[in-house]
């Protein structure tokens, strides 16, 4: 037997086993546990490391009667003294105490929960405490080990999921997938561990994983006859099935989210914040390659693994030339949330317009085919849209490569962003490059990311494979931080060239450094994407240029045509180039995998005309029936000014005008299809080939139709001896488009409807200095025809006339179109701070603070149809940019409607010092009323205060005008390109103002 030596120590071995270790100054020598170590065990976890005979004969001789017990415990004591040492205990007549040179797992893991230590708590937890003890006698002993065995457990189970959800926010998701599944194998029996591994795993993206632990949770609890708690129903019912798995980003490589711990966090705090009801708007910017897609694609990952809304886009380069491509596809995934359905109906024809798949959420409206400020109309929608979703559960909107977006979307975006309330429920990351659009108008959080570190890089390398321990290594990452800029894009072409050059490989888990020099050499050569792509098979190569090209995803089909070559050899090159991770395909879908790869594969050989028409013929060959696929080939057509594939597109628009059996001018038509203006030339291009003969064949079929309808009511007339007519039964107002739309009746016998001859009405100018805009033949539906979006081309006086064969004519009154229904706003009344308010004379006196609440009685003027028409107030006595309010949207077009307006909830209260103070109302056609108080246009993106220009200054220098008219001139801040240097140009507001005298009492 090993003698103690002053220089030995025991410890005791508890956690995921039982034994005592004697460590000297040379060796180890373990025992097996038994009583010893039971008493010992207890010691150490008693207070003061000691307790008295009575209560270790209660725990450890319960089977025996009081005197052999004592006895078996003084037995204990001497042998425990004998070979451990006689300082492992201090025993007296009535206590035992546990020495300090005893020491233990178990009190060392209790010490690191005490420091709230979770790193140390999950290091040092080895298992179960005491899990397989057992002694005759003990059974006392077996219960305090019971209740010391689930604290330890449920401590760790604590700091385990505590290091997972940090290891999810510092973008570490290998780290919290090992920590979680750690955690379920503990204790199998809690199904909050099993749901956090599986949240864990989606996170990671490894959804094959996720329906294998899925299955097992399943045949876990089936085994247990347990039915599944709530929340994991909830779970498994949120959680999709198995997922395509992400391709690789080269052969056989690919990087974990290194480097970026503290934007993964950033984000992921903002999105606590925005959860809580704060909107939250991120600009996201990092030259390409730099891993913004990536990061983006872990928070999206992270939070739906949560349970959170997600709705993730991406513009494209080869759709920044269609307008409303990259909003068309965010109302579509806003569309298809839940909420949507609360829209407001008046918004969904132009949400339809945009992503006409909207069509089956919405089955009783129609697409709007207004013509004229699409962008208001569209940015109101999108508003309505996104504030109807965010109000029934927070949301996260990824936009990424929001440099790539159509102008006309982004302005629509930027609008709606901004005119949704600051207390929604939005988290919104804008990806781009750092001198891509500018995000204004907005208040943003920056989050820009740099290229990785040469600690980054190292890191990343090891997890792909292990760093040797020799200079070797060094080599290696300074070559590829050096030859990669840190951008994780080129770390893996570098890392891909290097591996095929047999500069290094990698062997047996472990990096190899094969040509030192050759290594160094080779990572300072250039871009590592463009050796690889230019190393690629001439066939694959030449595939991925047209990908390139195109700028968008095309089908397999799609890209064999536009080649030329065998579906085959096509779907050969596709399976090399994903492979070396140059493309990605989803559902029959590919795209270039990166930017920077497009860029590099567009460097090299191939004619960009011959590129495009090649992509025009391919895209016009399933145009018949596909708007989207129209789009495409005009822009690639447009692109190579190729007047043969132009006319194409307009003979592919004629066809389908006629299969829609669409009476609206053809040159209408063909703008809405191609989202283009009616009066752009490329138009005139397109459609030059449209076939006169068949448009005069038709038009003699119309005319022929028309007589002999004709005919037939004017036969009909006679024997009814009275003659039919045409009654405007919907008067229009001179706004232009003239709205409400004009309604025509047709009116036969007795004065009676005379529905179904003839089928069509036409109007034509009488009087007037321009031409008539929009469809100016329309059907008779129900013996009604409606002019929707009827217009004219400049301002003045004009007399309509609308006519059909066999009818009396019916015209309009005159309409002055840009003055006859100018803006305007009045006080007609009200009660304010208890004293009535005269229309006459709108002035009231109070004393210093009183109350201001109360009504006013307005009418107003308004010209605009747009359905962004706000009336907005202002109080004089507080900065400009701070003392305004919405008040409420108004109804548009209107000539003097009505609206009561409350003071009440303004709580408004007249200012403690003598005086004369205004109540200011305005309205105007402006997306929220930041713009219309501070005088900027929609244009200019933000409002701009406190340069001399406010609202509230000029009504008060205009204060006679607006008591007089209603309205002031005032000079708005617009398009410094369209208006020159200040960019102020003349326009009316409508203004009302009610005065406040103050007067001490």
């Amino acid at each position: 037997m090993k003698k103690h030596t002053s220089g030995n120590t025991v410890h005791l071995i508890t956690l995921g086993g039982a034994a005592i270790e004697l460590r000297g100054p040379a060796d180890v020598t373990r025992y097996d546990g038994g009583k010893v170590l039971a008493l010992l065990a207890y010691l150490d976890g008693a207070r003061a490391r000691a307790a008295s005979r009575d209560e270790l004969l209660d725990m450890l001789w319960s089977d025996k009667d009081p005197t052999h017990a004592r006895n078996a415990l003084r037995q204990l004591v001497y042998a425990t003294r004998r070979r451990f040492g006689h300082l492992a205990l201090d025993a007296t007549e009535e206590a035992i105490r546990l020495g300090q040179s005893v020491t233990s797992d178990r009190g060392t893991l209790s010490d690191a929960i005490d420091r709230g230590d979770a790193a140390s708590v999950v290091h040092l937890y080895a298992g179960p405490f005491l899990g397989s003890f057992a002694q005759p006698g003990t059974r006392r002993f077996e219960e305090w080990a019971g209740w010391e065995r689930e604290r330890l457990r449920a401590a760790f189970l604590r700091a385990t999921e505590e290091l997972v959800r940090e290891a999810h926010r510092r973008g570490r998701p290998a780290e919290a997938v090992h920590l979680a599944r750690r955690m379920r194998d503990e204790d199998p029996d809690r199904e909050p561990s099993w749901r956090l591994l599986l949240q864990t795993l989606g996170a990671a993206g490894d959804w094959l994983a996720v329906a294998s632990e899925q299955e097992a949770l399943r045949q876990f609890l089936a085994a247990e006859g347990r039915d599944p708690e709530a929340a994991t129903v909830a779970l498994l019912r949120r959680l999709p099935g198995p997922q395509p798995t992400r391709q690789r980003q080269g052969v056989g490589l690919t990087l974990e989210l290194v480097g970026r711990q503290t934007e993964f966090a950033s984000l992921l705090a903002l999105w606590q914040r925005a959860a809580t009801g704060h909107k939250s708007i991120v600009d996201l910017r990092g030259i390409a390659g730099v891993g913004k897609s990536r990061l983006l694609g872990e928070l999206r990952g992270r939070l739906r693994a949560e349970g959170a809304r997600v709705i993730g886009v991406r513009a494209r380069s080869g759709e920044r030339e269609l307008e409303w491509s990259l909003l068309a596809d965010v109302v579509q995934a806003l569309g298809q949330s839940a909420g949507s359905a609360a829209v407001d109906p008046h918004v969904v024809p132009d949400l339809i317009a945009l992503a006409p798949a909207l069509q089956d959420r919405f089955p009783h409206a129609a697409a709007s085919r207004g013509v004229g400020e699409e962008t208001r109309r569209r940015s109101t929608a999108t508003f309505g849209l996104l504030d109807a979703v965010v109000q029934e559960a927070p949301l996260a909107l990824l936009i990424d490569d929001w440099h790539w977006g159509d102008e006309a979307s982004i302005w629509c975006l930027q609008i709606a962003l901004e005119r949704l309330e600051p207390t929604r429920s939005l988290l919104c990351v804008l990806g781009s490059r750092p001198h891509g659009r500018e995000v204004s108008g907005l208040s943003v959080s920056p989050v820009v990311l740099a290229g990785l570190s040469r600690s980054d890089v190292e890191m990343a390398l090891g997890n792909i494979a292990a760093l040797p321990k020799t200079p070797a290594a060094s080599v290696l990452v300074d070559a590829v931080a050096t030859g990669s800029g840190g951008v994780p894009q080129e770390i893996l072409a570098v890392l891909q060239d290097l591996l095929k050059t047999n500069t290094i490989a990698i062997v047996e888990e472990v990096w190899e450094v094969r040509d030192p020099r050759a290594c160094d050499a080779l990572a300072h050569t250039g871009s590592g994407t463009r050796r690889v792509v230019a190393a690629l098979p001439p066939t694959a190569r030449r595939v991925l240029r047209m990908l390139a090209r195109a700028g968008t995803p095309l089908k397999r089909d799609l890209l064999a045509d536009s080649l030329t070559t065998p579906l085959a050899d096509v779907a050969r090159d596709l399976d090399v180039l994903v492979d070396h991770g140059m493309i990605t395909c989803d559902g029959g879908d590919c795209e270039v995998a990166h930017d920077l790869i497009s860029e590099a594969a567009l460097e090299g050989d191939g004619d960009p005309a011959n590129d495009h028409s090649a992509l025009a013929r391919a895209w016009l060959g399933r145009a018949a029936d596909d708007v989207g696929a129209l789009r495409h080939a005009f822009r690639h057509a447009r692109h190579n000014a190729n007047a043969e594939l132009l006319a194409s597109v307009g003979t592919t628009i004629a066809l389908l005008a006629r299969s829609r059996r669409d009476p609206r001018p053809l040159r209408h038509i063909a703008a809405e299809l191609l989202c283009l203006d009616p009066r752009d030339p490329v138009i005139g291009r397109v459609l030059r080939r449209n076939s006169l003969f068949r448009r005069a064949g038709r038009t003699r079929l119309l005319w022929s139709l028309v007589a002999c309808l004709a005919v037939s009511v004017l036969t009909w007339a006679a024997w009814s001896q009275e003659e039919p007519s045409l009654a405007l039964v919907v008067e229009p107002l001179p706004t232009n488009p003239l709205t409400p739309a004009p309604t025509v009746e047709l009116r036969g016998m007795r004065g009676r409807w005379a529905p179904g001859v003839p089928d069509s009405v036409r109007v034509q100018k009488v009087e007037g200095p321009g031409d008539l805009l929009g469809p100016t033949t329309r059907p008779v539906l129900g013996g009604r025809a409606q002019f929707s979006e009827l217009g004219v081309s400049q301002d003045g006086r004009y007399v309509l006339e609308f006519f059909s064969p066999g009818f009396r004519s019916v015209r309009t009154e005159v309409l002055e179109v840009g003055a006859g229904l100018q803006t305007q706003l009045r006080i007609v009344g009200g009660i304010v701070g208890g004293q009535a308010v005269r229309p006459e004379d709108p002035i009231i006196s109070v004393r210093p603070g009183a109350d201001l609440s109360g009504w006013l009685e307005l009418a107003y003027r308004s010209p605009w149809v747009a359905a962004s028409v706000t009336l907005c107030a202002a109080r004089s006595w507080e900065p400009a940019a701070q003392g305004y309010w919405t008040v409420v949207p108004l109804a548009t077009p209107a000539r003097d409607l009505m609206r009561r307006v409350s003071l009440d909830s303004a709580a408004l209260r007249a200012p403690s010092a003598p005086g004369v103070y205004y109540l200011i109302f305005a309205h105007d056609a402006e997306p929220a009323c930041s713009w219309i108080m501070s005088l900027t246009n929609w244009v200019i993106g933000t409002p701009r205060w406190d340069d001399g220009n406010e609202l509230v200054e000029r009504a008060v220098e205009q204060l006679q005008l607006v008591r007089s008219s209603g309205k002031i001139s005032v000079q708005v801040r617009r398009n410094t390109i369209e208006h020159g240097d200040g960019g102020l140009a003349p326009a009316p507001i409508a203004v009302a103002v009610l005065s406040i005298e103050v007067r001490m009492p």
